[in-house]
């Protein structure tokens, strides 16, 4: 299921930015600093990104940019 999850997410983050939409990459992977609100996270880690933020980040934006190269324009 994480791979479902990570391909619509990197789906998402490549049309965002081909749409012209800024995408703060190095927020990506870091822990949230101030109360969460309105956002889904993880019971098991509290956050809205796994534990492991920065290795998941790093492949979530690899893969945004595979799916870009391949969209047509």
């Amino acid at each position: 299921m994480d791979g479902f999850h990570t391909g619509f997410t990197a789906t998402t983050l490549a049309l965002a930015e081909r749409a012209g939409i800024p995408v703060h990459w190095a927020l990506l992977g870091a822990p949230p600093e101030g109360a969460l609100t309105d956002v889904q996270v993880s019971s098991p880690t509290g956050l809205s990104a796994p534990r492991d933020g920065e290795a998941w980040a790093s492949r979530l934006r690899q893969k945004a940019r595979e799916l870009a190269r391949s969209m047509p324009r």
